[in-house]
């Protein structure tokens, strides 16, 4: 009897490890994608128009599923930022400050979800971006709008002339010369 369990481990063991690494794997994978989406959201706090950070935004639910309280806080995080957005409220200052103050959370929470342990005040001071960036992301949307309302006809190109080119000048006949009249000719 010990010759056949020892035949069976020795079947089983490599199909058991092959298994194992891709439980491992599986698990790394997982890790990965979560710290990525954090990473972006990071990356692109500042441009939170832009579509890596919406994308990363709308894989929190899929990426942090799962019962663990540190995920479903993310997930808990999300939501009220998410509900926050989606208010549809004036363009106030007060909502503003609300809308970062439930980033930043959400921030704090998957970073200590996935492992990094920052708090709010760290997320909010560690934050550069030259002005440059801002300049261009907000001339690159007046362009877009501009051209927008003047294809749909609610705005004209302004033009202004700012020269006449002079025109050649016209030649003048001779005083002296005179012109033969027309002859009619008959048929």
């Amino acid at each position: 009897m010990p010759d056949i369990s020892m035949l069976i481990a020795v079947l089983l063991a490599p199909l058991l490890a092959v298994q194992a690494s891709a439980v491992v794997d599986r698990i790394r994978a997982r890790r990965d994608r979560r710290i990525d989406v954090f990473r972006t959201l990071i990356r692109t706090r500042l441009q939170r128009l832009s579509a890596p950070h919406v994308d990363a935004l709308n894989l929190i639910d899929i990426e942090f599923a799962g019962v663990w309280p540190k995920l479903r806080s993310v997930r808990d995080s999300w939501h009220s930022y998410f509900d926050w957005l989606n208010q549809r409220p004036p363009a106030t200052e007060a909502w503003e400050i609300e809308r970062g103050t439930r980033f930043v959370e959400l921030l704090s929470v998957m970073g200590h979800a996935v492992g990094y342990k920052l708090d709010r005040a760290t997320i909010e001071r560690i934050t550069y971006s030259p002005e440059y960036h801002g300049s261009v992301e907000r001339e690159g949307n007046e362009i877009r709008v501009g051209l927008a309302n003047v294809l749909a006809g609610r705005a004209a190109i302004p033009m202004a002339l700012v020269s006449v080119p002079a025109l050649p000048p016209i030649p003048t006949p001779p005083q002296d010369a005179t012109v033969p009249p027309l002859q009619s000719s008959s048929l």
